[in-house]
């Protein structure tokens, strides 16, 4: 298990409530209501506005009053001056040991700081509940034991030779046995279809003497095909100017006959470039030329996830499918909290948009970027499904009378997709989430129309995969339940509840 905080209350009116931190966050509590943990009600006697703050960094922490009246007490002892600092000096930080005790008033928090458990052979993160190996005295992992390793194995960034591209700055390692340039001299596969001779300068080549099976694009080179999608082609594309790799999709030119349509989904491109996170593709720029539309979009070296998964032979190991699916579900957060200004099409006014919601959140819409074989989940084509239908283009994600792939939409979206709210996207992760650690997904619509094969609940996940715990299986199958009201409305409940029950 990754390093983390917990921060359990003890005493006061919310005795028993638990808050755990697994990321490196400023955590402000008070009575405010831009507080991340906000006391209200009678647990805010006695609490200032902006009352204390932790600084996280798993499994360090750190706390500073910041002017309170009442005082922050750190184990009885106040670590405040009753707000006679407050525009005079900064108080300073304290680091807080493992079984510390906070008091905010009449709320007492105790502070548990729990390193990160990793295998003594392979150093991948063990669940908390890992026992040492008899033999050794040494956390191993079930693969490691199952392998008879004991020893340590340096991980791969240490043991194979990474070499980076000195034209356009891409890594790339080196397999054991193959020739391994030296560092100032190794030049990308990518770069070299660009020109064989490395010993040449590096410049842009004439747009006729591209081959001829690809085309041209201002402002790009289009470099080779990376594949083909429902709405038309992607390549890997280099911006001439900065030599960034970036992926090219090709959207079909009978999907935007209409001049208006085209317009409208211009409009909601631009409005989709202002989407910055860092577990969300970012489209970088839209053009559009004789009816064709061409999106340019950010690089994911490994492709989507359900290729990356064929790359991997099948289901994930648990920890790896649970990272990737965090990622997500931090996109998702992002996306349906996110606030950005729109111009109207009918007066050009401008007004504020209040979240999206993907509609489409399957295998093939993840995509996979590895930095020193490290993946970085990233959300592809947010948005856009909506975008389409508000451009009035058909036929680009609806199946009959529904927005989305079938095995990965519940049955509230088959019935009301016009209308959805973010907890389908949330059902969309969890069946994600299945996918990856079963290789299949929960519903299995090949003998069944649509809507015969919403009347069945989804599978279970319970058996399917070893790794997965009791308490896992539960969250899982509670989050994919679509009888009646969705379990969890938003990504960050449906987060927490994997993590919780990844810690039992």
């Amino acid at each position: 298990m990754a390093g983390k905080i917990i921060l359990s209350v003890t005493g006061g009116e919310l005795a028993g409530t638990r808050y755990r931190f697994d990321t490196k966050m400023l955590c402000l509590i008070g009575r405010a209501e831009n507080c991340n943990i906000q006391l209200t009600g009678a647990a805010a006697e006695g609490v200032s506005r902006h009352h204390c703050i932790l600084d996280i960094r798993p499994p360090r922490a750190l706390l500073q009053d910041l002017g309170s009246r009442n005082g922050t007490f750190l184990n009885e002892y106040d670590i405040g001056d009753g707000g006679k600092s407050v525009g005079e000096k900064e108080l300073p930080f304290y680091e807080l040991s493992d079984g510390d005790s906070i008091r905010i008033a009449g709320n007492v928090f105790r502070i548990s700081l729990v390193a990160a458990s990793k295998c003594h052979v392979c150093h991948k993160n063990l669940p908390d509940n890992t026992q040492p190996d008899p033999v050794s005295g040494n956390l191993i992992c079930h693969d490691c034991l199952a392998a008879g390793l004991s020893s340590p194995i340096l991980p791969a960034s240490k043991t194979l030779p990474v070499r980076t591209c000195k034209v356009c700055g891409i890594k790339v390692t080196f397999p054991p046995g193959q020739q391994v340039p030296a560092p100032d001299e190794f030049i990308c596969a990518d770069c070299l279809l660009r020109n064989s001779d490395p010993n040449s300068t590096f410049r842009i080549p004439e747009d006729n003497k591209l081959p001829s099976n690809l085309f041209s694009l201002p402002g790009y080179r289009i470099l080779r095909h990376l594949g083909r999608g429902g709405m038309g082609e992607v390549y890997l594309g280099q911006s001439t100017e900065t030599l960034e790799k970036v992926a090219v999709k090709v959207l079909r030119p009978d999907i935007a006959y209409f001049d208006s349509c085209r317009s409208d989904f211009q409009r909601e491109a631009d409005n989709l470039k202002q989407l910055k996170h860092p577990n969300i593709v970012e489209l970088k720029a839209f053009h559009e030329d004789d009816g064709a539309f061409f999106l340019i979009l950010e690089y994911c070296s490994g492709g989507t996830l359900r290729s990356w998964m064929k790359q991997h032979n099948g289901p994930l190991e648990l920890r790896l499918a649970l990272d990737i699916i965090y990622q997500v579900l931090d996109g998702l957060h992002y996306a349906h909290h996110v606030r950005f200004r729109q111009v109207s099409p009918l007066d050009d006014s401008e007004h504020m948009i209040n979240g999206i919601v993907h509609r489409d959140i399957t295998p093939g819409n993840i995509f996979i970027s590895v930095s020193e074989g490290v993946p970085c989940a990233k959300i592809s084509d947010f948005g856009l499904a909506k975008a389409f239908d508000m451009a009035g283009i058909s036929g680009c994600t609806r199946t009959g009378d529904f927005s989305g792939t079938l095995g990965f939409i519940c049955k509230q979206q088959y019935l009301n997709y016009k209308y959805v709210r973010p907890e389908v996207d949330v059902w969309a992760a969890a069946a994600t989430l299945f996918y990856m650690l079963t290789g299949s997904a929960p519903r299995d619509f090949s003998a069944n129309s649509p809507g015969d094969g919403f009347n069945t609940p989804p599978f279970s996940i319970v058996g399917l995969n070893k790794e997965v715990t009791p308490a896992l299986a539960k969250v899982i199958d509670d989050a994919l339940d679509d009888r009646g009201k969705l379990r969890y409305s938003t990504a960050e409940a449906f987060k927490m509840a994997l993590m919780d029950a990844d810690t039992i």
